[in-house]
């Protein structure tokens, strides 16, 4: 999942995830940097010219990136407290911090909702379970959104097409007309002169 969701540039979490015009993406900053450096528009995997310096932002992306490193950080628990050196056998709900038994007496704790790390262990798998879906469901989003956008691109290329080809059939037809025309020019000058030159041998 997560190189799924890192830039190939640098190879991080994307950060403003932005889509070039061949369908891939970086974080803003990086193709940013990689055209100043390059001297060029052109994509760093697939090598294609981008057209145009404007960048589409990726919000879905962006969504799923978050998602992924609130779920990541859920799954990262440390195994002793940093203090204390005692265990982290509770988890404090109010600070979303696990914390030792040492901890728990503190001031700093009264009042706030503990349990203990195996039962927040469990909630926080239920969470994972929840966020995966929601992260696959946002993946369809931008897949569909994708595959939109490449229906349209592949619409507009076709109307352009058949834009240009009806212009130069309008062209050709346009172009036959007059040649049509000329022929006939042609053809009644050389009915006068042909006629012009029976009167003159008549008259000699």
């Amino acid at each position: 999942m997560e190189e799924d969701l890192s830039c190939a540039v640098c190879h991080d979490l994307y950060k403003d995830p932005v889509l070039l015009d061949c369908d891939h993406s970086f974080c803003r900053s990086c193709i940013t940097q990689y055209w100043e450096e390059a001297g060029t528009t052109s994509c760093p995997i697939c090598r294609k010219e981008n057209p145009s310096r404007d960048l589409r932002p990726i919000r879905t992306l962006s969504n799923i990136v978050e998602m992924f490193v609130k779920s990541d950080k859920g799954d990262k628990i440390q195994q002793e407290c940093s203090r204390h050196k005692e265990k982290l056998k509770l988890f404090c709900k109010t600070d979303n911090q696990p914390i030792c038994v040492v901890c728990q007496s503190s001031k700093n704790q009264q009042n706030h909702e503990l349990l203990p790390v195996e039962e927040a262990a469990e909630e926080f798998k239920d969470q994972s379970v929840k966020t995966e879906k929601q992260i696959k469901a946002q993946f369809e989003k931008l897949h569909q959104f994708l595959r939109e956008e490449e229906r349209i691109e592949l619409e507009d290329l076709k109307l352009e097409k058949e834009k240009k080809s009806q212009e130069m059939k309008e062209r050709i037809e346009k172009i036959t007309e007059e040649i049509s025309s000329l022929s006939v020019t042609v053809q009644e000058i050389e009915q006068e002169l042909r006629e012009q030159d029976n009167i003159k041998f008549l008259t000699l």
